[in-house]
Protein backbone atom coordinates (compact mmCIF):
# COMPACT_ATOMS: atom_id res chain seq x y z
CA UNK A 1 0.00 0.00 0.00
CA UNK A 2 1.27 3.40 -0.87
CA UNK A 3 1.46 5.94 1.71
CA UNK A 4 -2.01 7.34 1.38
CA UNK A 5 -3.39 4.48 3.02
CA UNK A 6 -4.08 4.69 6.63
CA UNK A 7 -5.98 2.19 9.31
CA UNK A 8 -5.88 1.42 13.15
CA UNK A 9 -2.74 -0.79 13.20
CA UNK A 10 -0.65 -2.34 15.29
CA UNK A 11 1.02 -1.23 18.54
CA UNK A 12 4.46 -0.02 18.64
CA UNK A 13 4.68 -0.59 22.52
CA UNK A 14 7.21 2.32 23.39
CA UNK A 15 7.82 2.89 27.01
CA UNK A 16 9.90 5.96 28.51
CA UNK A 17 11.26 5.50 31.87
CA UNK A 18 13.78 8.69 32.32
CA UNK A 19 15.14 11.23 31.13
CA UNK A 20 19.15 12.42 30.38
CA UNK A 21 20.62 15.60 28.76
CA UNK A 22 23.66 15.16 26.81
CA UNK A 23 23.60 19.04 25.23
CA UNK A 24 22.42 22.24 25.89
CA UNK A 25 21.14 24.45 23.31
CA UNK A 26 24.29 26.58 24.06
CA UNK A 27 26.50 23.58 22.77
CA UNK A 28 25.15 22.99 19.16
CA UNK A 29 27.26 19.86 17.55
CA UNK A 30 26.83 17.60 14.33
CA UNK A 31 24.07 14.72 14.71
CA UNK A 32 26.81 11.66 14.11
CA UNK A 33 28.72 12.99 16.88
CA UNK A 34 26.47 13.60 19.58
CA UNK A 35 24.87 10.52 18.39
CA UNK A 36 28.55 9.05 19.39
CA UNK A 37 28.34 9.82 23.09
CA UNK A 38 24.88 8.42 23.66
CA UNK A 39 25.09 4.96 25.44
CA UNK A 40 21.66 4.72 26.70
CA UNK A 41 18.15 4.28 25.83
CA UNK A 42 18.01 2.59 22.69
CA UNK A 43 22.05 3.06 22.07
CA UNK A 44 22.62 0.48 24.98
CA UNK A 45 21.71 -2.21 22.19
CA UNK A 46 24.56 -2.36 19.23
CA UNK A 47 22.69 -3.52 16.79
CA UNK A 48 20.19 -0.71 17.35
CA UNK A 49 23.04 1.78 16.95
CA UNK A 50 23.99 0.89 13.60
CA UNK A 51 19.96 1.08 12.45
CA UNK A 52 20.40 4.48 13.81
CA UNK A 53 23.56 5.07 11.99
CA UNK A 54 22.30 3.68 9.07
CA UNK A 55 19.17 5.29 8.49
CA UNK A 56 21.20 8.84 9.07
CA UNK A 57 23.72 8.30 7.18
CA UNK A 58 21.44 7.67 3.83
CA UNK A 59 20.67 10.93 3.83
CA UNK A 60 23.74 13.17 2.47
CA UNK A 61 24.38 15.92 5.21
CA UNK A 62 22.23 14.58 7.91
CA UNK A 63 24.48 13.14 10.32
CA UNK A 64 26.84 16.80 10.24
CA UNK A 65 23.49 18.51 10.91
CA UNK A 66 23.68 21.05 13.81
CA UNK A 67 21.44 20.39 16.92
CA UNK A 68 21.10 20.82 20.01
CA UNK A 69 19.37 19.86 23.02
CA UNK A 70 20.02 16.18 23.12
CA UNK A 71 17.74 13.80 24.97
CA UNK A 72 17.34 9.76 25.83
CA UNK A 73 14.67 8.08 26.96
CA UNK A 74 14.41 4.17 27.18
CA UNK A 75 13.48 4.29 23.59
CA UNK A 76 13.48 7.55 22.25
CA UNK A 77 16.00 10.14 21.10
CA UNK A 78 15.17 13.84 20.22
CA UNK A 79 17.35 16.82 19.28
CA UNK A 80 16.53 19.85 17.76
CA UNK A 81 17.85 20.44 14.21
CA UNK A 82 19.10 23.55 12.58
CA UNK A 83 18.54 23.58 8.97
CA UNK A 84 18.49 26.52 5.87
CA UNK A 85 14.27 26.63 5.76
CA UNK A 86 11.61 26.01 8.35
CA UNK A 87 13.58 27.15 11.33
CA UNK A 88 14.53 24.91 14.15
CA UNK A 89 13.72 21.29 13.34
CA UNK A 90 12.63 18.88 16.20
CA UNK A 91 13.89 15.08 15.64
CA UNK A 92 13.09 12.07 17.22
CA UNK A 93 14.58 8.91 16.83
CA UNK A 94 12.73 5.82 17.55
CA UNK A 95 11.42 2.20 17.04
CA UNK A 96 9.56 -0.50 18.16
CA UNK A 97 12.42 -3.15 17.61
CA UNK A 98 15.00 0.15 16.70
CA UNK A 99 17.69 -3.20 15.56
CA UNK A 100 15.03 -3.72 12.93
CA UNK A 101 12.96 -0.77 12.29
CA UNK A 102 13.46 2.86 13.37
CA UNK A 103 11.84 6.00 12.48
CA UNK A 104 13.81 9.70 12.16
CA UNK A 105 10.47 11.82 12.97
CA UNK A 106 11.21 15.48 11.50
CA UNK A 107 9.22 18.70 12.27
CA UNK A 108 10.18 22.02 11.12
CA UNK A 109 9.41 25.14 13.32
CA UNK A 110 7.43 26.54 10.47
CA UNK A 111 5.12 24.67 8.03
CA UNK A 112 6.70 25.14 4.63
CA UNK A 113 5.57 25.46 1.56
CA UNK A 114 5.84 23.21 -1.92
CA UNK A 115 7.41 25.93 -3.43
CA UNK A 116 9.77 25.66 -0.66
CA UNK A 117 10.93 22.45 -1.25
CA UNK A 118 10.62 21.82 -5.10
CA UNK A 119 11.93 23.91 -8.21
CA UNK A 120 9.25 23.79 -10.51
CA UNK A 121 5.37 21.75 -10.98
CA UNK A 122 2.64 22.57 -13.39
CA UNK A 123 0.20 23.22 -10.40
CA UNK A 124 2.64 24.47 -8.07
CA UNK A 125 0.75 27.58 -7.30
CA UNK A 126 -2.92 26.05 -6.63
CA UNK A 127 -0.95 23.48 -4.75
CA UNK A 128 0.93 26.55 -2.41
CA UNK A 129 -3.03 28.15 -2.04
CA UNK A 130 -4.20 24.65 -0.47
CA UNK A 131 -1.49 25.09 2.35
CA UNK A 132 0.10 22.00 4.17
CA UNK A 133 -0.72 22.78 7.97
CA UNK A 134 0.83 20.95 10.64
CA UNK A 135 3.26 19.04 8.77
CA UNK A 136 5.23 16.18 9.67
CA UNK A 137 7.96 13.98 8.36
CA UNK A 138 9.05 10.96 8.62
CA UNK A 139 12.54 9.20 7.49
CA UNK A 140 13.14 4.84 7.09
CA UNK A 141 14.62 3.06 5.69
CA UNK A 142 12.79 0.15 5.67
CA UNK A 143 8.98 -0.59 5.31
CA UNK A 144 6.93 -0.22 8.30
CA UNK A 145 3.83 1.30 9.60
CA UNK A 146 3.73 3.69 12.21
CA UNK A 147 0.63 4.52 14.57
CA UNK A 148 -0.11 7.64 16.14
CA UNK A 149 -1.25 6.64 19.51
CA UNK A 150 1.99 4.36 20.36
CA UNK A 151 4.26 6.79 19.31
CA UNK A 152 5.53 9.16 21.97
CA UNK A 153 4.03 11.53 23.20
CA UNK A 154 5.44 14.46 21.30
CA UNK A 155 5.52 12.79 18.17
CA UNK A 156 2.16 11.34 18.60
CA UNK A 157 0.63 14.66 19.28
CA UNK A 158 2.24 16.20 16.19
CA UNK A 159 0.95 12.60 14.18
CA UNK A 160 -2.79 13.56 14.99
CA UNK A 161 -2.23 17.03 14.13
CA UNK A 162 -1.10 16.30 10.81
CA UNK A 163 -3.53 13.65 10.36
CA UNK A 164 -6.17 16.29 10.86
CA UNK A 165 -7.07 15.07 14.17
CA UNK A 166 -7.24 11.70 13.87
CA UNK A 167 -5.50 9.97 17.24
CA UNK A 168 -5.84 6.11 15.65
CA UNK A 169 -4.72 6.44 12.40
CA UNK A 170 -1.84 3.71 10.92
CA UNK A 171 0.60 5.77 8.16
CA UNK A 172 2.32 2.61 6.23
CA UNK A 173 5.45 3.66 5.49
CA UNK A 174 8.47 3.33 2.38
CA UNK A 175 12.03 3.98 2.22
CA UNK A 176 12.78 7.37 1.89
CA UNK A 177 11.16 10.47 3.03
CA UNK A 178 7.16 10.87 3.78
CA UNK A 179 5.59 14.00 4.66
CA UNK A 180 2.32 14.38 6.22
CA UNK A 181 -0.15 17.72 6.59
CA UNK A 182 -3.94 19.11 6.13
CA UNK A 183 -4.78 20.61 3.18
CA UNK A 184 -8.01 22.94 2.65
CA UNK A 185 -9.46 22.03 -0.94
CA UNK A 186 -11.23 25.34 -0.67
CA UNK A 187 -8.66 27.70 -0.69
CA UNK A 188 -7.97 26.93 -4.38
CA UNK A 189 -10.33 27.36 -7.52
CA UNK A 190 -9.17 23.85 -9.11
CA UNK A 191 -10.26 22.00 -6.13
CA UNK A 192 -13.40 24.51 -5.02
CA UNK A 193 -15.00 24.26 -8.55
CA UNK A 194 -14.92 20.51 -8.50
CA UNK A 195 -16.16 20.26 -4.94
CA UNK A 196 -18.80 22.50 -6.13
CA UNK A 197 -19.63 20.46 -8.92
CA UNK A 198 -20.17 17.49 -6.70
CA UNK A 199 -22.90 19.35 -4.79
CA UNK A 200 -20.69 19.33 -1.04
CA UNK A 201 -22.27 21.58 0.92
CA UNK A 202 -20.38 25.14 2.02
CA UNK A 203 -20.84 23.97 5.46
CA UNK A 204 -18.91 21.32 5.15
CA UNK A 205 -15.18 21.06 6.15
CA UNK A 206 -12.82 20.98 3.03
CA UNK A 207 -9.85 20.25 5.15
CA UNK A 208 -8.13 16.84 3.97
CA UNK A 209 -5.13 14.75 5.25
CA UNK A 210 -2.53 14.19 2.67
CA UNK A 211 0.61 12.36 2.64
CA UNK A 212 2.89 11.43 0.08
CA UNK A 213 6.60 9.61 -0.71
CA UNK A 214 8.98 12.35 -1.05
CA UNK A 215 12.41 9.82 -0.94
CA UNK A 216 15.71 10.65 0.89
CA UNK A 217 16.90 12.95 -2.06
CA UNK A 218 14.31 15.74 -0.88
CA UNK A 219 15.50 15.67 3.12
CA UNK A 220 19.04 16.10 1.52
CA UNK A 221 17.95 19.21 -0.45
CA UNK A 222 16.37 20.63 2.49
CA UNK A 223 19.41 20.41 4.26
CA UNK A 224 21.36 22.25 1.60
CA UNK A 225 18.86 24.49 1.40
CA UNK A 226 18.27 23.82 -1.98
CA UNK A 227 15.14 22.43 -3.80
CA UNK A 228 14.80 19.15 -5.32
CA UNK A 229 13.10 17.92 -8.58
CA UNK A 230 9.23 17.93 -8.53
CA UNK A 231 8.40 13.99 -8.49
CA UNK A 232 5.98 12.63 -6.34
CA UNK A 233 2.05 12.59 -5.71
CA UNK A 234 -0.04 13.78 -2.69
CA UNK A 235 -2.73 11.67 -1.59
CA UNK A 236 -5.83 11.81 0.85
CA UNK A 237 -9.40 10.87 1.16
CA UNK A 238 -12.39 12.99 2.82
CA UNK A 239 -14.80 9.99 4.16
CA UNK A 240 -18.73 9.94 4.88
CA UNK A 241 -19.71 12.95 2.31
CA UNK A 242 -23.06 13.87 1.63
CA UNK A 243 -22.74 14.99 -2.46
CA UNK A 244 -25.82 16.00 -4.79
CA UNK A 245 -24.61 16.29 -8.32
CA UNK A 246 -26.20 18.66 -10.86
CA UNK A 247 -29.84 18.95 -10.76
CA UNK A 248 -30.41 18.31 -7.35
CA UNK A 249 -29.91 14.22 -7.64
CA UNK A 250 -28.16 13.21 -3.84
CA UNK A 251 -25.94 10.27 -3.98
CA UNK A 252 -25.73 7.44 -1.66
CA UNK A 253 -23.08 8.19 0.98
CA UNK A 254 -19.77 8.63 -0.22
CA UNK A 255 -15.63 9.42 -0.23
CA UNK A 256 -13.54 11.56 -2.29
CA UNK A 257 -10.25 10.73 -2.97
CA UNK A 258 -7.69 13.23 -3.49
CA UNK A 259 -4.89 13.28 -5.68
CA UNK A 260 -2.10 15.59 -6.81
CA UNK A 261 1.03 15.04 -8.86
CA UNK A 262 3.61 17.33 -8.07
CA UNK A 263 5.48 17.55 -11.49
CA UNK A 264 5.95 19.80 -13.77
CA UNK A 265 3.83 18.60 -16.31
CA UNK A 266 0.95 18.31 -14.00
CA UNK A 267 -2.05 20.90 -14.97
CA UNK A 268 -4.73 19.98 -12.60
CA UNK A 269 -5.89 17.81 -9.69
CA UNK A 270 -7.48 14.49 -9.26
CA UNK A 271 -10.80 13.82 -7.40
CA UNK A 272 -12.01 9.94 -7.49
CA UNK A 273 -15.48 9.66 -5.65
CA UNK A 274 -16.73 5.91 -4.35
CA UNK A 275 -20.19 5.28 -3.40
CA UNK A 276 -20.62 2.82 -0.90
CA UNK A 277 -24.37 1.45 -1.52
CA UNK A 278 -26.41 1.25 -4.41
CA UNK A 279 -27.85 4.65 -6.00
CA UNK A 280 -31.52 3.52 -6.27
CA UNK A 281 -33.57 5.81 -8.85
CA UNK A 282 -30.44 7.31 -9.98
CA UNK A 283 -30.97 10.85 -11.57
CA UNK A 284 -34.97 10.68 -9.64
CA UNK A 285 -35.81 7.81 -12.60
CA UNK A 286 -38.02 5.17 -10.68
CA UNK A 287 -36.28 1.51 -11.04
CA UNK A 288 -32.90 2.51 -12.72
CA UNK A 289 -30.29 1.38 -9.96
CA UNK A 290 -26.80 1.98 -9.97
CA UNK A 291 -24.25 0.45 -8.14
CA UNK A 292 -20.33 0.40 -7.44
CA UNK A 293 -20.53 4.14 -8.76
CA UNK A 294 -16.86 5.35 -9.28
CA UNK A 295 -16.74 8.76 -10.47
CA UNK A 296 -13.17 10.69 -11.40
CA UNK A 297 -13.03 14.06 -12.04
CA UNK A 298 -10.30 16.38 -13.18
CA UNK A 299 -10.13 19.53 -11.19
CA UNK A 300 -8.36 22.46 -13.28
CA UNK A 301 -9.21 25.66 -14.92
CA UNK A 302 -12.49 23.50 -15.48
CA UNK A 303 -13.52 20.14 -14.06
CA UNK A 304 -14.31 17.50 -16.14
CA UNK A 305 -15.17 14.05 -15.15
CA UNK A 306 -16.05 10.57 -15.85
CA UNK A 307 -19.02 8.14 -14.42
CA UNK A 308 -18.22 4.06 -13.81
CA UNK A 309 -20.69 2.10 -12.83
CA UNK A 310 -22.35 -1.29 -12.99
CA UNK A 311 -26.74 -1.81 -13.59
CA UNK A 312 -29.08 -4.59 -14.80
CA UNK A 313 -31.92 -2.90 -17.22
CA UNK A 314 -34.79 -5.88 -18.59
CA UNK A 315 -32.14 -8.81 -17.05
CA UNK A 316 -29.30 -7.35 -19.48
CA UNK A 317 -26.12 -6.31 -17.71
CA UNK A 318 -24.94 -2.52 -19.37
CA UNK A 319 -21.90 -0.28 -19.68
CA UNK A 320 -23.14 2.92 -17.97
CA UNK A 321 -21.40 5.98 -18.63
CA UNK A 322 -22.40 9.62 -18.18
CA UNK A 323 -23.00 13.00 -19.97
CA UNK A 324 -22.24 16.33 -18.86
CA UNK A 325 -24.34 19.43 -20.23
CA UNK A 326 -23.20 23.01 -19.13
CA UNK A 327 -25.43 25.24 -20.13
CA UNK A 328 -25.17 28.89 -19.27
CA UNK A 329 -27.89 28.99 -16.16
CA UNK A 330 -26.95 25.10 -15.06
CA UNK A 331 -24.97 22.15 -15.30
CA UNK A 332 -27.29 18.77 -16.45
CA UNK A 333 -25.90 15.30 -16.17
CA UNK A 334 -27.51 12.68 -18.30
CA UNK A 335 -26.46 8.62 -18.09
CA UNK A 336 -25.94 6.58 -20.62
CA UNK A 337 -26.53 2.72 -20.90
CA UNK A 338 -25.42 1.23 -23.43
CA UNK A 339 -25.95 -3.23 -24.48
CA UNK A 340 -22.92 -4.81 -25.15
CA UNK A 341 -22.33 -5.59 -28.71
CA UNK A 342 -25.45 -7.39 -30.47
CA UNK A 343 -27.23 -7.17 -27.71
CA UNK A 344 -30.51 -5.05 -26.74
CA UNK A 345 -32.50 -4.58 -23.72
CA UNK A 346 -35.95 -3.63 -22.51
CA UNK A 347 -37.02 -0.71 -20.50
CA UNK A 348 -40.64 -1.60 -19.27
CA UNK A 349 -39.32 -1.78 -15.87
CA UNK A 350 -38.34 1.69 -15.48
CA UNK A 351 -39.71 5.30 -15.67
CA UNK A 352 -43.12 3.68 -15.03
CA UNK A 353 -42.98 2.36 -18.57
CA UNK A 354 -44.28 -0.76 -18.00
CA UNK A 355 -48.32 -0.06 -19.24
CA UNK A 356 -46.79 1.44 -22.54
CA UNK A 357 -48.55 -0.45 -25.10
CA UNK A 358 -45.65 -3.03 -27.11
CA UNK A 359 -43.03 -1.49 -24.89
CA UNK A 360 -42.22 -4.97 -23.77
CA UNK A 361 -41.43 -5.39 -28.04
CA UNK A 362 -38.75 -3.06 -28.50
CA UNK A 363 -35.10 -3.84 -27.40
CA UNK A 364 -33.17 -1.12 -27.08
CA UNK A 365 -29.21 -0.70 -28.12
CA UNK A 366 -28.26 2.35 -26.28
CA UNK A 367 -30.54 4.88 -23.91
CA UNK A 368 -29.69 8.18 -22.57
CA UNK A 369 -31.33 8.98 -19.05
CA UNK A 370 -32.09 11.65 -17.65
CA UNK A 371 -35.45 13.20 -15.41
CA UNK A 372 -36.58 15.17 -18.50
CA UNK A 373 -36.85 11.92 -20.82
CA UNK A 374 -34.75 9.39 -22.65
CA UNK A 375 -33.55 9.71 -26.07
CA UNK A 376 -32.07 5.99 -27.31
CA UNK A 377 -31.90 3.42 -30.11
CA UNK A 378 -34.47 0.73 -30.59
CA UNK A 379 -34.81 -1.96 -32.96
CA UNK A 380 -38.30 -2.75 -34.70
CA UNK A 381 -38.88 -4.89 -37.43
CA UNK A 382 -35.52 -5.58 -37.81
CA UNK A 383 -34.40 -2.16 -38.12
CA UNK A 384 -32.83 0.62 -35.70
CA UNK A 385 -34.75 3.55 -34.91
CA UNK A 386 -34.32 7.13 -32.76
CA UNK A 387 -36.48 6.90 -29.72
CA UNK A 388 -37.21 9.28 -26.92
CA UNK A 389 -39.14 8.90 -24.01
CA UNK A 390 -41.22 11.83 -22.15
CA UNK A 391 -43.44 11.73 -19.61
CA UNK A 392 -46.41 15.49 -20.40
CA UNK A 393 -49.76 16.07 -21.23
CA UNK A 394 -53.18 14.79 -19.50
CA UNK A 395 -51.80 12.56 -16.23
CA UNK A 396 -48.19 13.27 -16.83
CA UNK A 397 -47.86 9.84 -17.97
CA UNK A 398 -44.96 8.19 -20.03
CA UNK A 399 -45.24 8.94 -23.86
CA UNK A 400 -42.90 6.93 -26.55
CA UNK A 401 -41.67 8.03 -29.85
CA UNK A 402 -39.82 6.66 -32.52
CA UNK A 403 -39.07 7.65 -35.69
CA UNK A 404 -39.03 5.74 -38.61
CA UNK A 405 -37.66 6.15 -42.04
CA UNK A 406 -39.94 5.17 -44.23
CA UNK A 407 -43.54 3.87 -43.11
CA UNK A 408 -45.76 1.67 -45.33
CA UNK A 409 -49.36 1.78 -44.61
CA UNK A 410 -49.78 -2.01 -45.45
CA UNK A 411 -47.17 -2.64 -42.89
CA UNK A 412 -50.65 -2.32 -40.15
CA UNK A 413 -52.64 -5.60 -41.35
CA UNK A 414 -52.06 -7.53 -44.20
CA UNK A 415 -56.33 -6.29 -45.09
CA UNK A 416 -54.61 -2.42 -45.77
CA UNK A 417 -52.13 -4.15 -48.44
CA UNK A 418 -55.15 -5.10 -50.60
CA UNK A 419 -56.41 -1.27 -50.81
CA UNK A 420 -55.44 2.19 -52.45
CA UNK A 421 -53.84 3.20 -49.12
CA UNK A 422 -51.84 -0.32 -48.94
CA UNK A 423 -49.23 1.92 -51.81
CA UNK A 424 -48.84 4.96 -49.25
CA UNK A 425 -45.87 5.31 -47.86
CA UNK A 426 -45.15 7.99 -45.37
CA UNK A 427 -41.46 9.61 -45.17
CA UNK A 428 -39.96 10.08 -41.58
CA UNK A 429 -43.48 8.86 -40.16
CA UNK A 430 -43.14 8.94 -36.42
CA UNK A 431 -45.08 5.82 -34.51
CA UNK A 432 -46.30 6.95 -30.54
CA UNK A 433 -46.81 4.52 -28.08
CA UNK A 434 -48.90 5.65 -24.85
CA UNK A 435 -49.98 4.97 -21.25
CA UNK A 436 -53.87 6.77 -21.03
CA UNK A 437 -54.72 9.66 -23.42
CA UNK A 438 -52.17 12.57 -23.27
CA UNK A 439 -54.52 15.07 -24.92
CA UNK A 440 -53.30 18.06 -26.83
CA UNK A 441 -50.12 18.84 -26.45
CA UNK A 442 -48.00 22.02 -27.30
CA UNK A 443 -44.60 21.51 -28.96
CA UNK A 444 -43.16 23.88 -27.43
CA UNK A 445 -43.60 22.20 -23.80
CA UNK A 446 -42.01 19.13 -25.18
CA UNK A 447 -38.12 18.26 -23.65
CA UNK A 448 -35.50 18.52 -26.25
CA UNK A 449 -35.00 15.31 -26.23
CA UNK A 450 -38.52 14.18 -28.26
CA UNK A 451 -37.59 17.81 -29.96
CA UNK A 452 -35.17 16.00 -32.25
CA UNK A 453 -38.04 13.28 -32.80
CA UNK A 454 -40.47 15.43 -33.87
CA UNK A 455 -37.58 17.75 -36.34
CA UNK A 456 -39.79 20.25 -38.55
CA UNK A 457 -43.37 17.95 -37.39
CA UNK A 458 -42.97 20.72 -34.97
CA UNK A 459 -43.51 23.91 -37.08
CA UNK A 460 -45.90 22.28 -39.67
CA UNK A 461 -48.53 20.94 -37.04
CA UNK A 462 -48.89 24.64 -35.86
CA UNK A 463 -46.86 23.75 -32.89
CA UNK A 464 -49.86 21.90 -31.57
CA UNK A 465 -50.11 17.54 -31.13
CA UNK A 466 -53.36 15.25 -30.12
CA UNK A 467 -52.25 12.19 -29.47
CA UNK A 468 -53.89 9.41 -28.02
CA UNK A 469 -53.77 6.51 -25.97
CA UNK A 470 -52.32 3.09 -27.72
CA UNK A 471 -50.58 3.21 -30.65
CA UNK A 472 -50.78 6.25 -33.22
CA UNK A 473 -48.93 7.72 -35.98
CA UNK A 474 -47.32 11.40 -36.65
CA UNK A 475 -46.63 12.25 -40.19
CA UNK A 476 -46.94 14.59 -43.20
CA UNK A 477 -46.81 13.92 -46.64
CA UNK A 478 -47.47 15.58 -49.83
CA UNK A 479 -50.94 14.99 -51.27
CA UNK A 480 -49.55 13.44 -54.86
CA UNK A 481 -47.87 10.89 -53.00
CA UNK A 482 -51.37 9.50 -51.90
CA UNK A 483 -52.11 8.46 -56.05
CA UNK A 484 -55.21 6.99 -56.40
CA UNK A 485 -55.98 6.65 -52.31
CA UNK A 486 -55.88 10.69 -52.67
CA UNK A 487 -58.81 10.69 -54.41
CA UNK A 488 -60.72 7.90 -52.28
CA UNK A 489 -59.64 10.28 -49.03
CA UNK A 490 -61.04 13.10 -50.35
CA UNK A 491 -57.83 14.96 -51.24
CA UNK A 492 -56.64 16.55 -54.31
CA UNK A 493 -53.78 19.34 -55.37
CA UNK A 494 -50.39 19.33 -53.68
CA UNK A 495 -51.57 20.27 -50.13
CA UNK A 496 -49.87 18.21 -47.24
CA UNK A 497 -51.60 15.71 -45.64
CA UNK A 498 -51.29 15.64 -41.67
CA UNK A 499 -51.38 12.28 -39.67
CA UNK A 500 -51.94 12.46 -36.49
Amino acid sequence: MMPGNRSIGRTLGFAFLSVAIFSSAASAASLKDSLATVDTGPFADAACQTAVDSLIGAVDGLGVAAISNLKADDDSISADLKLPIGGTWSLHLFGEDCSKEVFAFLKPGKDLKLSDMVLKAGALTELDKLGLNDQAFVLANTEGSLSAKDAPDAVAAALTAASDGDDGFELEIKPGLTVLGVMDLSKSTYSSQALSFLGLKDSASKKIAVDALLGADMLASIIKGSKAEADFTLVGTMPDLTLTLPGNHQLPTASIQFTADVHPDAKEFEMTVEVEDEWKNALGVSGLSLSQVVIDLKAGDETSGELDASTTVGGQALDVAWVIEKGEDATDVEIKLTAPEGKTFKIGGIFGLSKVPGISSLGFKELDVSPAGFGGRLTWNGKELDAAVVKMGDGNKPILLMKTETFHLKDIAKAVGNTPLGGISIPGMILTLADGDPGAISTDDIPDVASAILGDLDEKSGSHLTLHEGVGMLGIIKAEALGAAGGGLGRGGRRPWRVW
